[in-house]
């Protein structure tokens, strides 16, 4: 748990494409949703909980950080109550960008691996306050 009012900056460079994984996120959740409505068999409303839930989570941070990014971006102050969805959000948006690295020409592809790297840098500095404050 992350001491009350902890935050973490995040760049101006990687506002966008954090803004964009938590789109992701939302939409990752509405999947789970949708996936548990066919289940076949007796149907129980807990299924939804958890992606219901996360899907509430991100819309609160987006809220929070205002979902639409400036033009020119500027840095965004993330709550670590928000932790997990945050963390998501980050890894999500590096799994993208190292799965698209194939496709990329020279020069693409060493911006599209410093932003991976930017992004790796801020997933370690949230993860070192979690340890710090746990």
């Amino acid at each position: 748990m992350s001491p009350a009012g902890a935050t973490v900056t995040v760049p101006a460079a990687l506002a966008r494409c954090t803004r964009e994984g938590l789109h992701i996120e939302i939409g990752n959740a509405a999947e789970e949703v949708t996936s548990a409505t066919q289940l076949v068999g007796e149907r129980s409303i807990d299924v939804y909980r958890e992606p219901v839930k996360r899907q509430r989570e991100v819309l609160d941070l987006l809220e929070k950080i205002d979902g639409e990014t400036p033009d020119p971006p500027l840095p965004i102050e993330v709550d670590l109550a928000h932790r997990s969805i945050f963390l998501r959000a980050l890894e999500e948006q590096q799994r993208g960008i190292v799965e698209r690295l194939g496709d990329l020409k020279d020069d693409e592809q060493r911006a599209a691996t410093e932003r991976a790297q930017e992004l790796d840098a801020l997933v370690r500095a949230v993860k070192t306050s979690e340890q710090a404050a746990g």
